[in-house]
């Protein structure tokens, strides 16, 4: 069934020929410089993304790093416990 009727499209466009072709082209760039638009769009919406991902990294990895150096100096000089009052 589909494939029928889009045999039956395209023989329609070529029966036609050049004249429907022509009379859709201010159409037709409309449709394009639309899609340009939207692409370019999503284009700027992703590197905003990327940016905004690529920032989160970098401080988590800053976070580690801070929590790391915290555990060593842990490490190599303990907090004394508080000793309870008598």
């Amino acid at each position: 069934m589909k494939r029928t009727l889009i045999i039956a499209i395209i023989t329609g466009l070529v029966l036609a020929g050049t004249p429907v072709l022509a009379q859709d082209k201010p159409d037709l760039e409309k449709l394009q410089l639309k899609v340009r638009a939207l692409n370019a769009e999503a284009e700027v919406f992703r590197l905003r993304f990327t940016v905004t991902r690529q920032e989160l990294v970098q401080a988590q990895k800053a976070l580690q790093e801070a929590q790391k150096a915290a555990q060593k100096a842990q490490k190599k000089n303990p907090t004394p416990t508080p000793r309870p009052e008598e």
